[in-house]
């Protein structure tokens, strides 16, 4: 009986308990590598016997770790990380335990490697002709967005097809010219923390043989002495549009190429060889094609007082052109000017203004003059000015964030590259974001807000002069949320599984309820061929639609499902969804693009192969034979030497040629691309026929 009863008075006190309730504050954080930050883990309702902390990788946080440290006092923990490096990053789970029960509360760290330019060289030099590749290695946590500028304005790749950004943010400029020369920006940013920071790269390029764009229709006439005897020569060997011909001057025979409507396809190198055994050696002449010049330029180029601007003027000519800048007549820099600077390259004269008042801004003549010709262009400098506010027409509410709706502001000139957007609780402090510019861009939306609460929002807009006054603020209140309490995430849904050789991308469709609290992390189970599963945790980003899962192998068979967490807990698993990778093979076919023929070497530019099988390619051969012949003659190229392009030489001049390509990785080699059939320029000989006694001696 007395057993009975001291059951019962257990259980009484078991029930009279208070339960358990942890809290951590804050719940969220976001650092930079190298910062400090903490979290404070506070326990109600009982006597809690023991508090422990666990790390992103569950394992039990000590109390004395130098970087890592935990400290009690009664029922409130702390836990301070210091230094922090990007490991650093996950979820931090707080245990509080009595002798009746045990509760969890969790804070998630986000932790941001800074933008960081690595190994960025300055300047960067490039052969004329050649697909250049400008370095810029940056990194950042979460990775940046890259733009590329050049003297200031953003590049177009939509209008600038020799442009493009590499997956590396590396820029590629096919076929370089030397009017591409000029300070080159990339710019990195990273919209959600309004973080931006560039890197200024010059760009110089080697001056190489070009060819020109203007047609010409005039006769042009080589001459050639050559000290031999005179005989009767050939008079009518036509090629095309050139002609021999040939005269006698004093005791030196005189052999003349005559070009009938001049092209540039005639212009190169000429050899002079007489026939007559034991004469002079060969003589080699160059044919230039001359043409007055053409200049091109931004026409338009935006400053203020104080802050200096360059004024490009692009001149193509042959000979070199003399470039004169030059303002209502006097020519600049004059004695009085201390403002105005002047630098050269062969093909681009820089004329750098810094207005100091109203009157150094307006019309700037760049004239460029040679023995062909004179070409003068106007270029106007102007004052840049600040952007109006945009103007807000309204914002759309939702339960934790609002789109908000404006009208473009008027650049006064500069483009906009940037949006800020402030918001704050009536009577609060201020809170931004920074959103980069994009075409016909009429609406921003701003996250981590409470439900059905008051806002302010206003805004901004920032161009290379500085950033606009703020716009009114505009009042609007969030939409509130089920009533219920915060609980577990509904599950996420995979839609589809990319799969590639050793990772695959999964496609999801986010939770349709967060639980009333915001989704800390994902977590993705994927079943193995032994039949064990193996799961992995990523933090939730903003926006967030797809994960790479990597390590799997080709060619392999897949189960994947996929879950939601926040502070509460974990939704239920996805229904699996299975997917195979794909299989390594062979590279696809190259594609041989063109052929850049001179009279002994050919230049071969090919595309890359659109599939490499899954394995980097390490090897190229080239095949080439004159058409009939049965036999190949073949060039093997590692992959250091080119990409796009090869060489081919010990060619024979006014020769006919096939040339094919083929691509090894380490699977093997490709099949060869067709037959691409292409010309070498013929080596002009200068050559007389003699006559002697009536019979013909070469």
């Amino acid at each position: 009986m007395l057993h009975t009863r001291g059951l019962i008075w257990g259980l009484v006190l078991i029930g009279c308990a208070a339960a358990l309730q942890v809290n951590i504050h804050p719940t969220r954080g976001s650092k930079h590598v190298g910062e400090t930050t903490y979290f404070r883990c506070s326990v109600d309702g009982g006597d809690a016997k023991d508090i422990t902390w666990y790390d992103p990788r569950g394992r039990t946080i000590e109390p004395h770790d130098p970087d890592l440290y935990v400290t009690r006092d009664g029922l409130t923990s702390d836990i301070v990380i210091q230094r922090i490096t990007l490991d650093d990053t996950g979820l931090y789970k707080c245990v509080a335990k009595n002798d009746v029960e045990e509760k969890v509360a969790a804070a998630t760290l986000e932790v941001f490697q800074k933008i960081t330019f690595q190994d960025v060289p300055s300047p960067q030099t490039f052969n004329e002709g050649e697909d250049a590749e400008i370095i810029c290695n940056v990194v950042s946590t979460p990775p940046p967005n890259v733009f590329w500028r050049y003297q200031d304005a953003m590049i177009n790749y939509d209008n600038q097809t020799r442009f493009r950004q590499l997956s590396n943010h590396h820029l590629q400029i096919r076929g370089i010219k030397k009017k591409d020369e000029g300070r080159y920006t990339c710019e990195a940013r990273i919209p959600r923390l309004g973080e931006l920071a560039f890197k200024q790269v010059e760009v110089r390029v080697t001056d190489q043989a070009k060819p020109a764009e203007t047609k010409v229709d005039d006769a042009v006439t080589m001459t050639c002495a050559a000290s031999v005897d005179p005989a009767r020569m050939c008079t009518s060997c036509n090629l095309g549009n050139v002609e021999f011909s040939d005269g006698a001057q004093s005791q030196a025979r005189l052999s003349s190429l005559v070009f009938k409507n001049f092209q540039f396809a005639n212009a190169g190198q000429y050899l002079c060889i007489p026939s007559k055994p034991g004469a002079r050696s060969s003589e080699s002449v160059h044919l230039a094609f001359e043409y007055a010049p053409k200049i091109s330029g931004e026409t338009t180029v935006y400053t203020w007082e104080g802050n200096p601007a360059n004024i490009s003027c692009e001149v193509d000519a042959f000979p070199a052109a003399l470039v004169v800048w030059s303002r209502d007549g006097v020519q600049l820099p004059s004695s009085n000017m201390t403002n105005i600077k002047i630098y050269n390259t062969p093909d681009v004269s820089y004329l750098e203004v810094t207005p100091d008042s109203q009157s150094g801004f307006g019309n700037y003549t760049c004239t460029a003059s040679n023995m062909m010709g004179k070409k003068s262009k106007e270029f106007l400098l102007t004052v840049a000015g600040m952007p109006s506010p945009p103007k807000i027409q309204l914002v759309e509410p939702f339960a934790e964030k609002a789109a908000v709706v404006f009208t473009e502001p008027d650049s006064s000139g500069p483009p906009i590259l940037l949006y800020r957007v402030r918001w704050r609780l009536p009577g609060k402090h201020w809170v931004s974001s920074v959103h980069s510019f994009e075409e016909n861009m009429t609406r921003v939306t701003i996250n981590d807000l409470a439900p059905e609460t008051t806002y302010e929002v206003k805004m901004s807009a920032i161009n290379i002069r500085g950033a606009s006054e703020m716009s009114p603020p505009t009042t609007f209140k969030t939409k509130s949320v089920s009533a219920s309490p915060p609980s577990v995430p509904s599950s996420p849904t995979i839609q589809l599984v990319d799969p590639f050789f050793s990772d695959a991308v999964v496609v999801f469709t986010p939770p349709e309820s967060s639980g009333g609290l915001p989704i800390i992390h994902y977590t993705l189970e994927w079943l193995l061929p032994d039949g064990s599963w193996v799961s992995r945790l990523y933090v939730a980003q903003e926006n967030m639609t797809r994960i790479t899962m990597d390590d799997l192998k080709p060619d392999t068979s897949y189960q994947v499902k996929m879950s939601a967490s926040n502070a509460v807990g974990t939704s239920e698993r996805s229904p699996a969804t299975t997917f195979k990778m794909k299989a390594i093979t062979l590279p696809s076919t190259p594609e041989i693009l063109q052929v850049k023929a001179t009279t002994t070497t050919a230049k071969v530019v090919f595309s890359d192969p659109g599939y490499s099988g899954g394995q980097p390619i390490i090897q190229y051969k080239l095949l080439w034979r004159t058409p009939g012949s049965q036999d190949w003659y073949s060039r093997e190229y590692t992959t250091e030497e080119n990409l796009t392009q090869l060489i081919i030489d010990d060619l024979t001049p006014g020769a006919t040629y096939e040339v094919k390509l083929a691509l090894r990785s380490a699977v093997g080699w490709s099949e060869t691309s067709p037959s691409f059939t292409f010309h070498t320029e013929p080596l002009i000989w200068w050559h007389r026929i003699e006559f002697i006694d009536d019979e013909i001696t070469p």
